[in-house]
C-alpha cells in the first residue's frame, strides 16, 4: 500500500539535498534526450526540446510592451539560493478591483530568457511563487519571484529514498518533474515525476517497455524548507495531479498504466486505484469533493469517476485527444481542449452535458481560467499562441504570439496576469488587467497573505 513518506527529523536522518552531486547544477545546460516531447505529445514533427530552445528568441508581440528579461539568477546555480523576498513577491492592487476578465486584451509584458528552463508546465502558487517543472530536459525545477521575476531557486529531482524511507526502494534516484498542484496557502507544491531513471526500464510516451518500467512518484515541495520533504509512490508515468478542493485527496493519472491513483494526503496511504483507457491526463475535481472527471487522452474519452466508490464510468467519446480540463470558479461548467481536433469543449459539470464546442488554435494543449471565471487563457502548441476565449460564449476575445511550443499557462490572481510555459526555453507573461494591475501600472500594496517568509 503506497504511503506518504516524510524526511526523518532526527539528528542522524540524511537530508536529501546532501546527497545531491553539485555537478549536476553544473550540467543542467546539458539537453537529455531520448523522450520525444518528454510528455507523450511530440515536439514539431519530432523534434526536441533542444532544438526548440536553440530557436527561440521569444515572442514578438503585437500588442504593446513585450520587454524582454534575462530572469535575474541562472537555474544553473546554486540550488540553495532562494532570495530572501521569497514569497513576498505579491504586492497587488485588490484583484476585486480588476475589469472583468472577458472585457481586457493581452498585453505581453515580458519574456524571460537565460533562466536554464526548458518548461513543460508553469504553475501559480497564488501567493507570489511560480514553479515551472522541467521534465528530462533539465531534470528540476525552477522558482521564480511573481514580482521580481528572478529566479530564487533551482531544485533538482534527486531524493535519497533510504532517508525518506520510501518502501521498495533504495538509495538515490532520479525523477522527471512534469506537472504541479499547489495548496491552497501556497506552501506546499505536489509535483509528478515522469519516471525513475536509476530505476527500471526506462519510461517513454509509448510505453514501449510496458511492466519494465517502474511505478514513479510524486514528490512534495515545501516553500519552508525549501527542498521536497515527501514522496508518494504511484503508478507508470504519472502525468497530471490534483487536489480535492479540501485537499484531503491528491489524484494523478498514470499514464502507462490506464489508471489514477487517489491518495489520502493525511495518512499518505492510496484509497483507490481507478481504471480508465489508454493514456489519462486531465483531471478537476467537484466541490463536492468526492466527484472527479479525467481524460483518457489516447482513447478519446472523457470519464467521470467516483472518489469514494474508487470507479469510473465514461461520460462521452470526446473527439480526437482530450488532454486538459479546467472547471469553473462556481463549480458548474467544465472546459476541455481537444488537443488533437484543435477544440474546446465546454460542458455541464453535473450531468456531463456538452454545451458548446468552439475551434481553437493548432493543437491547444494547457489551459487555465480566470479569477472571475469569465475568460479562458488556452496554449496552441504548433501555433506557438495563446489564446483568450470567452467562458461563457467560447468566442475568441484576444490571440498574442508566445514562444517556440507553448505548452504550459497559469492564472496568477494578485497580479492579473498570464504566464505562459514555452518549451523553447522561454517564459512569457502577459497583463490581463488593461493596466490596472500592479505590475502594469496599478498602485501596489504589500500583500500580507504571502508564503514562504
Amino acid at each position: 500500500m503506497a504511503r506518504l513518506h516524510r524526511v526523518h527529523e532526527s539528528a542522524d536522518a540524511v537530508r536529501p539535498r546532501a546527497l545531491r552531486p553539485a555537478a549536476a547544477l553544473l550540467t543542467m545546460g546539458l539537453l537529455l534526450t531520448g523522450c520525444a516531447g518528454a510528455d507523450g505529445e511530440q515536439t514539431e514533427d519530432g523534434q526536441s526540446a533542444a532544438a526548440a530552445t536553440a530557436q527561440d528568441g521569444g515572442a514578438t508581440a503585437s500588442t504593446t510592451g513585450g520587454a524582454e528579461a534575462t530572469g535575474g539568477a541562472e537555474a544553473g546555480g546554486s540550488q540553495d539560493t532562494v532570495a530572501e523576498s521569497q514569497g513576498e513577491g505579491a504586492p497587488s492592487v485588490d484583484p476585486a478591483d480588476f475589469p472583468a476578465s472577458n472585457t481586457t486584451g493581452l498585453t505581453r509584458m515580458e519574456t524571460l530568457k537565460g533562466t536554464g528552463v526548458v518548461p513543460k508546465s508553469v504553475v501559480s502558487n497564488q501567493h507570489g511563487l511560480m514553479i515551472t517543472n522541467n521534465v528530462t530536459y533539465r531534470h528540476n525545477v525552477v522558482l521564480f519571484d511573481t514580482e521580481t521575476r528572478e529566479v530564487v531557486q533551482a531544485l533538482d529531482d534527486t531524493v535519497d529514498t533510504d532517508a525518506m524511507g520510501i518502501e521498495g526502494l533504495s538509495g538515490v534516484v532520479s525523477g522527471a518533474p512534469v506537472e504541479a498542484a499547489w495548496t491552497q496557502d501556497g506552501r506546499f507544491a505536489y509535483v509528478t515525476q515522469y519516471g525513475l531513471y536509476d530505476v527500471g526500464a526506462e519510461p517513454d510516451d509509448n510505453c514501449t517497455a510496458g511492466s519494465a518500467i517502474a511505478p514513479s512518484l510524486v514528490y512534495r515541495y515545501s516553500v519552508e524548507e525549501k527542498d521536497w520533504d515527501a514522496a508518494y509512490r504511484v503508478g507508470r508515468v504519472p502525468k497530471y495531479v490534483a487536489l480535492s478542493p479540501d485537499e484531503s485527496r491528491l489524484l494523478v493519472t498514470n499514464w502507462c498504466d490506464s489508471n489514477m491513483t487517489v491518495l489520502d494526503t493525511a495518512s499518505g496511504e492510496t484509497e483507490h486505484t481507478i481504471p480508465l483507457d489508454t493514456m489519462p491526463r486531465g483531471i478537476v475535481v467537484l466541490p463536492d469533493n468526492k466527484t472527479a472527471y479525467a481524460t483518457a487522452m489516447w482513447a478519446d474519452k472523457l470519464y467521470r469517476v467516483d472518489l469514494e466508490a474508487g470507479t469510473s464510468e465514461v461520460v462521452m467519446h470526446t473527439g480526437k485527444n482530450p488532454r486538459h480540463l479546467v472547471l469553473s470558479p462556481d463549480g458548474k461548467t467544465l472546459y476541455l481542449t481537444l488537443s488533437g481536433a484543435d477544440q474546446i469543449v465546454k460542458l455541464d459539470a453535473e450531468t456531463g452535458e456538452v454545451l458548446d464546442s468552439a475551434p481553437a488554435g493548432d493543437e491547444p494543449r494547457s489551459m487555465d481560467i480566470s479569477t472571475d471565471g469569465t475568460a479562458l487563457y488556452v496554449v496552441n502548441y504548433y501555433d506557438s499562441t495563446l489564446t483568450k476565449i470567452d467562458a461563457e460564449t467560447l468566442e475568441i476575445i484576444d490571440t498574442a504570439p508566445a514562444g517556440v511550443h507553448a505548452v504550459g499557462v497559469t492564472y496568477d490572481e494578485p497580479s492579473g496576469e498570464v504566464w505562459v510555459a514555452n518549451y523553447g526555453g522561454t517564459i512569457d507573461i502577459y497583463d490581463d488587467t488593461d493596466g490596472v494591475g500592479p505590475r502594469a501600472g496599478g498602485t501596489a500594496k504589500a500583500s500580507s497573505d504571502t508564503a514562504g517568509g
